[in-house]
Parts: C-alpha cells; sequence; structure tokens
C-alpha cells in the first residue's frame, strides 16, 4: 500500500470515527435534553423512540462522516455529505409526519426544500472535514492531545448544541407538565378533573392506562376537532396523549391559567389520517364550529 493510499484510508477511518462520536452526541442532547427537564415524563419521540432514534443518529453521522471523508477533495467531500444529508432530512420529515392522502403535496413540498435543507448542514460537514483533515497533521499524537482534539471538541459542542435546540420552549414544557399531571389525577380513582368529565372524552377511567407517552402538536390543530375559543394572545397548543392499549386524549391548551378542552379518540392513527376530510371551522373569534 503506497503513501497516497494510507491517508485515503485514515482520513476515511477519522471520518466514520467521528461522525459516528458526533451522531452519538447530538443523538443524546436532542433525545434526552427533554427527559432530563421534565423528568418522570414519557415522550412520543417517532419513528423508533428514544433509544432507537439515538442509534439511529450514530448511523446516521458514522454514514455522513464517511461520505464527507471520502473523496480526497475536501470540496467535493463537503457537498456529497450536504447531499446526503439533505435526503437524510428530507426522509425524516416524512418518518415522523402524520401521512395522509396529501402524500403527494407533502413530497413536492419537501422536494422544494430539499436544497436549502442540504445547504444548512455545510457549516457543520465543512468543520467535519476541516477536523478529519486536521488530524493528518498530527497521526503520531495520541488521539486525544489537544492538538488533535481542539477540533473534534468544537464540533462535538456545536452538535450538543444543535441537539439542544429540541428542547420544548417553556410554554410547551409547562403544557406537558400540566397533562401528565391531568391524566395522574385521572387515574388515581377519585373524581375526575373537570377536563375529563367532558362528554368528548368519554370513559376515561376505563380507557386510560398507567403506561402512556405525551407529544406536543403546535400545527393542524383543527384536525384534532375540539370546540374552544381563544383566550388573549396565548397561542393553542395541543398535547397529545397514547396510551398502551392504543386510546389517546388530546388536550388543547388555550391558557396557563384555564382548563384544557379535551378528547377522547379510539382510534389515532384513522383519525390522523383522515382528519383533513372533516369541514368544520372556526369563527373570527377563534371559536370552533362542529358541523353535527
Amino acid at each position: 500500500m503506497d503513501a497516497d493510499q494510507l491517508l485515503d484510508r485514515r482520513r476515511r477511518k477519522h471520518g466514520l470515527i467521528l461522525g459516528l462520536v458526533t451522531g452519538l452526541v447530538f443523538g443524546l442532547f436532542s433525545q434526552g435534553i427533554n427527559y432530563a427537564v421534565l423528568a418522570g415524563i414519557e415522550f412520543y419521540q417517532p419513528p423508533l423512540g428514544a433509544l432507537g432514534n439515538l442509534l439511529l443518529w450514530v448511523l446516521i453521522g458514522g454514514g455522513l462522516g464517511l461520505v464527507t471523508a471520502w473523496s480526497g477533495s475536501g470540496i467535493e467531500g463537503v457537498i456529497l455529505g450536504s447531499l446526503a444529508a439533505g435526503l437524510l432530512i428530507v426522509v425524516s420529515v416524512l418518518l415522523t409526519s402524520n401521512l395522509s392522502r396529501s402524500l403527494s403535496l407533502r413530497l413536492i413540498g419537501l422536494s422544494a426544500v430539499y436544497l436549502p435543507f442540504a445547504a444548512g448542514t455545510l457549516p457543520l460537514l465543512a468543520l467535519l472535514r476541516v477536523a478529519v483533515n486536521h488530524q493528518r497533521d498530527w497521526y503520531e499524537l495520541h488521539p486525544l492531545a489537544w492538538k488533535r482534539a481542539r477540533l473534534p471538541l468544537v464540533l462535538l459542542l456545536l452538535a450538543g448544541a444543535f441537539g439542544a435546540l429540541w428542547l420544548y420552549p417553556p410554554e410547551g414544557r409547562q403544557e406537558l407538565a400540566d397533562m401528565d399531571r391531568l391524566i395522574r389525577t385521572g387515574l388515581q380513582g377519585g373524581a375526575l378533573p373537570a377536563a375529563l368529565q367532558d362528554e368528548l372524552v368519554g370513559a376515561f377511567a376505563q380507557k386510560a392506562t398507567s403506561r402512556y407517552s405525551l407529544e406536543l402538536v403546535t400545527q393542524d390543530l383543527n384536525r384534532y376537532q375540539i370546540p374552544y375559543s381563544l383566550r388573549g394572545l396565548w397561542v393553542p397548543q395541543v398535547v397529545l396523549a397514547r396510551f398502551s392499549n392504543g386510546w389517546a386524549l388530546a388536550c388543547l391548551f388555550v391558557s396557563p391559567k384555564e382548563s384544557p378542552f379535551c378528547r377522547g379518540i379510539d382510534n389515532l392513527e384513522h383519525f390522523l389520517t383522515f382528519g383533513d376530510d372533516q369541514t368544520d371551522t372556526f369563527t373570527d373569534h377563534g371559536f370552533y364550529v362542529p358541523n353535527r
């Protein structure tokens, strides 16, 4: 093996390793930060759950690191890596969204933002390639020597910072905590909280289980068909609880000082898939008008 081939192998090996570690750091922060801040709450994290997503990010990071470091040209490697990263982002958006009969429109929309997604990954992948190339000048040193480790450390810090952006906003964290408290109170067997006594909820005591996961929903709130009226400038959000037996509870929060408006959902997948077909509307005052 000549010197050039040896350098290529070392560059690709370091690209793979650095990509794996970067994916691990990003995955730990993005999948774990809400658990750390809101201890005791189980979150719904598609497509594979927290641990599965963490492993997926490790594999994605390793793959992108290898692609970015594969070519002898740094510019070519970064461009190829960013194009691959953009494709992965588009696929992940499809996997984590509620697919419906508007799938073709989703694909058209995502294809339009593919290049911006890819371009957004350029700075991080460029830093990864620079860090990989930087190793070449210090191969004789220990991998943890400062001269070798400084750029990878910067990359890992940035990966952790990006992962921390997965933290729910303050209002969302409060609503998730309130929802968890609401469900736990309902499961205690005493008098149900007022929000769970609504006829739209159904038989909470018979359908709710002790195992459930929570998701904060900020878009397409109409599909949950929950009657409500706006309160001040508070932006409505839904917290969706998925129970282990398949039943779901959607609660819409319209004010930090008021109980949410809730409804039970027997078949969540069908409800989310075909909810867009409903013709229910909102008035100018924010009142939801169900067409029954």
